[in-house]
């Protein structure tokens, strides 16, 4: 998985986004995918409830506080739409090519 956060906050469209997951077929469906974008969503969130760990060197949390997460992904890429939607992720543009 390759994610980042952009653009830097307190910016109000501060999101994280998900560049790029690959998972290597022998290990699909078991729930790689969906702990990666647990992780994702945890260090985007915005650390209340106890989320977030504190750094204590430097006493700011690990999670960057986004607005939303996004991501590309092909239409035809079928099985990764589905397990998006699973996930909660809907379609909010779609880009023609």
């Amino acid at each position: 998985m390759l994610a980042k956060h952009e653009p830097p906050p307190p910016n109000p469209q501060h999101h994280a986004h998900l560049t790029a997951m690959s998972i290597t077929p022998s290990f699909r469906s078991l729930g790689l995918a969906r702990l990666f974008m647990d992780h994702l969503e945890l260090l985007a969130s915005d650390g209340k409830d106890g989320v977030a760990s504190e750094k204590k060197e430097e006493g700011k949390k690990d999670c960057v506080d986004a607005w939303f997460t996004d991501l590309f992904v092909r239409c035809n890429n079928h099985r990764a739409v589905e397990m998006y939607e699973k996930l909660g992720y809907s379609v909010f543009r779609r880009v023609v090519e």
